[in-house]
């Protein structure tokens, strides 16, 4: 048993017991190092150590701290992980992919000196550990000499690895020079030959919509177009044509024919023609009957009543003078739509009587006297039957000129 003190590193994976040597841990493993025996540790602190690790891997974490050594002709920085303390480092969770490889420890005890003298028993870096890659791969460390192995150590690992490189090289299949198989069936294929980068093959049959690409099924499984699809698209057209589809113009606009049934499309054209057929417009000018269509859905009627007359003249003094009388009112003007079978249900035909214009009133026929009153006109009025349905009011007749003032004077 080596007398104390002396340096012999362990580590408890998982909070398990110290192990020592060879270490083969995975990945979220916890770790933590520690020492077989503290016993006459004293000043200065013990040093804890990680020289070489995985490249990428940025260390434990605090209480640990990193050293950088700057390296010449542009080589990478070395740094190296250090814990200082006579106690064992706080445990840490080893990395996740993708760092595998090995992890080297070193521990060293009262700065390598016992009773004045330099004393090898105070390092230790006997104990390592590793991760093995997804592969199973082992790789060398730093300063790595008979850690993983007693006999061959680091030297055994590298002629494990060139024959493994070796054993891949000789597996690689040899390159084909055979021309490719043209695109065809999905199939896992027997071949053992390798393809070269730059090699082609035929696109068989799809070209032709052979059997490699179907054409579209309607809600169904997607494919090329049918020939017959493709015509019906290349012969849209915006003008009404039967069996085509429709295609809009220049300006946006896309032409049917005139609609059949209720729930064709309409048109401009028919819908013209169904609002001229469905109100009839009538402006009566002459006393008469006049029939109800039996089609139309709506008839407007205007009426235009006669004028009242104008007045008469007044005189004075024998001849001498003369006054004219009013003008006549104008007739009135009445216009309606009524809904014609409203209409035909009262009568066939309609009535019309514009009514009668009215009389000019007499002059005063004599020597100073007032001319008279135009008369007023009648109603122009429209029926069916002895119903009313629409009225103008004639115009009212002109006043007759009046004498005013002294002999002589003409109001």
């Amino acid at each position: 048993m080596t007398t104390p003190p002396y340096a012999r590193l362990g580590v408890r994976v998982n909070a398990g017991a110290a192990q020592y040597g060879p270490i083969t841990v995975a990945h979220g493993d916890s770790v933590q190092f520690v020492a077989e025996s503290t016993a006459y540790w004293g000043s200065p602190a013990a040093v804890w150590q990680i020289y070489d690790y995985p490249d990428g891997w940025t260390g434990p974490g605090a209480p640990w701290v990193s050293l950088t050594t700057p390296q010449p002709n542009g080589l990478p920085d070395a740094v190296v992980y250090q814990y200082t303390g006579n106690s064992a480092p706080p445990a840490f969770t080893m990395p996740a992919l993708p760092y595998w490889g090995k992890f080297m420890p070193s521990l060293l005890v009262n700065g390598g000196i016992n009773q004045g003298h330099s004393d090898a028993a105070l390092y230790d870096e006997s104990t390592a550990i590793q991760i093995l890659s997804p592969n199973a791969l082992v790789e060398t460390a730093f300063r790595e000499t008979s850690q993983f192995g007693s006999w061959r150590g680091f030297a055994g690992v590298l002629k494990a690895l060139v024959r493994l490189i070796d054993g891949l090289f000789s597996a690689v299949p040899a390159l084909s020079n055979a021309t490719p198989q043209a695109v065809g069936t999905a199939a896992a294929g027997v071949g053992t030959a390798s393809s070269r980068d730059d090699h082609v093959h035929a696109h068989g049959n799809q070209a032709s919509n052979g059997s490699f690409h179907a054409a579209a099924v309607a809600s169904g499984a997607a494919g090329f177009m049918s020939g017959a699809d493709k015509a019906k698209l290349d012969n849209a057209a915006t003008a009404a044509t039967v069996s085509t589809l429709v295609l809009r113009d220049a300006a946006g606009r896309a032409q049917v024919a005139d609609p059949s049934a209720n729930a064709d499309i309409d048109t401009k054209g028919a819908r013209d023609t169904a609002i001229a057929a469905a109100t009839v417009s009538t402006t009566f000018t002459s006393a008469g009957s006049y029939a109800i269509p039996a089609t139309c859905k709506m008839v407007r009627i205007a009426l235009q009543a006669a004028g009242g007359g104008g007045g008469g003249g007044a005189t004075r003094g024998a001849g001498v003078a003369t006054g004219g009388g009013g003008a006549g009112g104008g007739g009135g003007y009445s216009e309606h739509i009524f809904d014609a079978a409203l209409l035909r249900a009262i009568g066939a035909s309609i009535a019309y009587d514009p009514g009668v214009a009215g009389a000019v009133g007499p002059g005063s026929g004599g020597i100073d006297g007032d001319g008279s009153a135009g008369g007023n006109a009648t109603d122009a009025t429209a029926l069916i039957g002895a119903t009313l349905i629409l009225a103008a009011g004639g115009g009212a007749g002109g006043a007759g000129g009046t004498v005013a003032g002294g002999a002589g004077d003409i109001g």
